[in-house]
């Protein structure tokens, strides 16, 4: 990995998932420049970043855990042949993997060797946010019904009772 002088100390960074490229792209916001871009396995789809780790999902069942500082990047691989979304906690010690391909969500513990803590059924599950507090996670998805969104409380990984929406196939969400 080429660095840009001072990239690696700019803060913050953006994380670029290049689908078609099978790689990441870094940007220094502070100066908006961009560093030679982080090879990965292929058809990387959502990017979620925690203090220490960047997290990106693949459309195949592979969760690739790029090290901020040292740019490693090391795989885990998940029971579900599409994982679409991904939010960490805001002290990193969860990843919250949305599985469409098998309808799960995946609960991941950063701190233990990336162990899968927690499988909760959600159908087709999309985009993930999680509340600054970390207490809770959201997850958009449409039962085939309607479009809902999962609410997880993150301190027992159950679910709560969904919130219906009005739209249907929901695919992001963002916390402000």
């Amino acid at each position: 990995f080429t660095l840009v002088p001072g990239l690696l100390a700019a803060a913050p960074l953006a994380w670029i998932s290049n689908n078609g490229s099978n790689n990441i792209s870094v940007i220094g916001t502070a100066t908006d420049t961009i560093g030679a871009p982080i090879s990965l396995v292929p058809l990387p789809r959502a990017v979620a970043v925690s203090p220490t780790h960047v997290f990106v999902t693949h459309d195949n069942d592979t969760l690739s855990i790029i090290n901020k500082t040292t740019r490693m990047v090391a795989t885990k691989t998940l029971p579900s042949s599409a994982l679409v979304g991904v939010a960490a906690s805001p002290n990193g010690s969860r990843v919250y993997v949305s599985g469409y391909g098998t309808n799960q969500l995946f609960v991941v513990d950063t701190t233990n060797n990336n162990a899968i803590i927690a499988t909760l059924p959600v159908s087709k599950p999309f985009g993930i946010a999680v509340k600054p507090d970390g207490s809770r996670a959201y997850v958009a998805y449409d039962d085939g019904i309607s479009a809902r969104v999962a609410v997880l409380d993150t301190t027992t990984n159950t679910l709560l009772p969904p919130i219906a929406l009005s739209g249907r196939e929901p695919t992001g969400i963002a916390i402000s």
